[in-house]
């Protein structure tokens, strides 16, 4: 299932997950919509991806999504990473190297 490889990659991902970029994406995107959560999560999704493929882990870990933590079954969980999926391909551009995200867009 695409999504169970899609949430699987994300726990593979979390020693890269960078906490500096979690706290720039919450300053850029509003966070406190659901709309602004993915595109935080998404965020540092891609961030992490790019350290991944550098080899540089994150200095600090960036918390779980209390959005996606408050998923409580398969449906939701999926509706998510959907989201998530979507944020990352249309709303979240270039993470710049100081972690700040460029919205697409902007």
């Amino acid at each position: 299932m695409r999504e169970s490889a899609l949430s699987d990659g994300i726990l593979a991902l979390r020693p890269y997950r960078s906490r500096r970029v979690q706290e720039m994406a919450q300053r850029t995107f509003d966070a406190g919509t659901e709309e602004g959560a993915t595109a935080v999560e998404a965020t540092v999704v891609k961030a992490a991806l790019a350290a991944f493929k550098t080899g540089q882990f994150a200095d600090e870990v960036a918390l779980p999504s209390a959005e996606a933590a408050s998923r409580k079954d398969l449906r939701a969980d999926t509706e998510w990473l959907l989201l998530v999926t979507n944020a990352y391909t249309h709303r979240v551009g270039r993470v710049a190297d100081d972690g700040q995200p460029e919205p697409v867009g902007a």
